[in-house]
Formats: structure tokens, C-alpha cells, sequence
């Protein structure tokens, strides 16, 4: 945790895993500079996000997207996914993280020990955003209760991740 103007921030870094994440990104980046997210390397981090992001914050990036009803009207789910997203502007860009973004306004530090923006909030910048709104998962370190639904639904998906990992 850093402390900025007297509140306390969540440093993205300190997280577990995320130092791991940070070093195959910077060393896809030496291995293939502007081709660097179409390598071995950022596979295996993206692969470590996806584990580091459940862990962390109980979801990982799919889960923050806007999902249709099925029973409501195309109308109201527009207006839905409108206002889902709108919780997302200003600090997303392109589905990626906004480089002017205040990521201290949601009491954040994703940068590294230089002060530079890490390469890994990418993986991490809709998971951000989606629990400081409170839209899906928890901060860090938070202990949460789940419905049997709910574990039943994180189970189910768990499940089907392993499976399509296994067929790889």
C-alpha cells in the first residue's frame, strides 16, 4: 500500500503475482519490442492475469462485461449496458487502460517503483474500475460470503476454464 495525500492506495504490484506478470511482459517486450503481446511470453501472462485477477478480486476481465438478458427488451438492455459502461469511461480507452486516467481517484497505485504505468494493467484495469463501482467481485484481501448461487456459477465457470486449458 502506498499513502498519497493521506489515504492509503492498493499498489497493483504488491498484489500476488503481479511482479511475475510484470517481468514476462517486460521480457516480451526485449524479445520482440512492438510485436511484444504476440509472443510465448505474453501468453503466459495473460494466462497468470486470469489466475492472479479470481484470486484477487473474484472475478477476471470477462466477468466485467455487460451481459444481455435474454427476457428483457432490446431497448432495456441497451440502457443497462449504457450505464454499465459508463462506469468504465475515463479510466478505459480502446479496452485498454486510459493513459490519463486518475487511478488515485479510486485510491490505486499501478505504477512501477520508477512511476511508470505497468505493462499488467491491462490484464487488471476493467477488474479495477468494477469493484471500486461495486458492478462484480471484491478488493483484495476482502472475505466475501457467496450464495450457493453464486459459488455454484464460480465453480461452473472454474470448471470450464480447467477444461478448456486441459484441451490445450
Amino acid at each position: 500500500m502506498d499513502e498519497e495525500e493521506g489515504h492509503l492506495l492498493i499498489r497493483l504490484l504488491d498484489l500476488p503475482g503481479v511482479r511475475e506478470i510484470e517481468a514476462l511482459l517486460a521480457r516480451a517486450v526485449a524479445a520482440r519490442g512492438k510485436n511484444w503481446q504476440w509472443c510465448d511470453e505474453y501468453d503466459e501472462a495473460k494466462a497468470l492475469a486470469e489466475r492472479v485477477s479470481r484470486q484477487a478480486f473474484g472475478i477476471a476481465e470477462a466477468d466485467t462485461r455487460h451481459v444481455d438478458d435474454p427476457k428483457r427488451s432490446r431497448e432495456d438492455n441497451d440502457n443497462e449496458g449504457g450505464w454499465w459502461e459508463s462506469h468504465f469511461r475515463g479510466y478505459v480507452e480502446n479496452n485498454q487502460p486510459d493513459p490519463g486516467a486518475d487511478w488515485a481517484a479510486l485510491d490505486w497505485d499501478v505504477s512501477d517503483e520508477a512511476g511508470r504505468p505497468l505493462r499488467a494493467l491491462g490484464f487488471f484495469h476493467r477488474q479495477i474500475v468494477a469493484v471500486e463501482y461495486g458492478l462484480c467481485g471484491h478488493l483484495p484481501g476482502e472475505v466475501v460470503d457467496l450464495s450457493p448461487a453464486e459459488a455454484k456459477a464460480i465453480e461452473a465457470r472454474l470448471q470450464a476454464d480447467f477444461q478448456l486449458f486441459k484441451a490445450k
